[in-house]
């Protein structure tokens, strides 16, 4: 288990993050400076910064892990109300916020199709707009979480960083290999589950290896 203080350096490493997943959307992907025909400076420059700051999303799944993986253990109702209601009350407002505004700005809507809008929305991760993909990722990871913790309790410290390497080395057949084995299927690893396993097992490394934190932070890198 790890101390379950309020660490200050997380707390500024979720900042960055922030400025991070912020400047994904504000940076123009690699594909745009080749439609626009920009100068090959140009591409170099965006393609360098996009490849940065798409590490923020990781870091914030492997935070996740990390707290969740190895926090003491509650009794399962204890743990979902204390962790989806936190979740799930603030997404709903403001998806909903989201939502409505934007419906109003068709003349045809009215409240009652509005409101039938949302409620069919919220069946689909991107329906209510794009970027509540991460609500659901997350709401997934933590309904699941008692089990893998659960999973996850037996691995000490000298056993961590092989899984890790395990998971990475599976997630990389399936991501890499064109056709695998004839009749040997692996099964595929989720690539946001993937990050959350390691933040949950990444911490139990003592001392934290800093070449394997770097590793694991290039997967990232696309």
């Amino acid at each position: 288990m790890i101390n379950q203080q309020r660490d200050v350096s997380i707390d500024v490493l979720r900042i960055l993050c922030c400025l991070m997943v912020i400047a994904i959307h504000a940076t123009p992907e690699y594909e745009s400076y080749i439609t626009l025909g920009a100068a090959r400076a140009d591409e170099i420059r965006g393609l360098l910064v996009q490849a940065f700051v798409r590490g923020g999303l990781p870091i914030f799944f492997m935070i996740s892990g990390m707290y969740i993986l190895n926090s003491e253990q509650e009794n399962l109702h204890a743990f979902y109300k204390k962790r989806l209601l936190r979740i799930i009350v603030p997404f709903l407002v403001f998806s909903g916020l989201h939502f409505f505004i934007l419906g109003y700005r068709d003349p045809n809507a009215n409240l009652l199709s509005l409101t039938w809008g949302f409620i069919s929305g919220l069946n689909s991760p991107s329906a209510l707009g794009p970027h509540f993909w991460f609500i659901y990722s997350i709401i997934g990871l933590y309904l699941i979480s008692p089990l893998v913790s659960l999973l996850l309790k037996s691995i000490d410290s000298s056993m961590a960083w092989k899984v890790i390497l395990g998971l990475l080395v599976i997630k990389a057949y399936n991501l890499y290999s064109i056709s695998g084995v004839t009749g040997i299927a692996i099964p595929d690893i989720d690539v946001w589950l993937l990050y959350f396993l390691i933040g949950g097992l990444l911490v139990r490394i003592k001392p934290p290896s800093i070449l394997l934190s770097l590793a694991i932070l290039s997967t990232s890198i696309k």
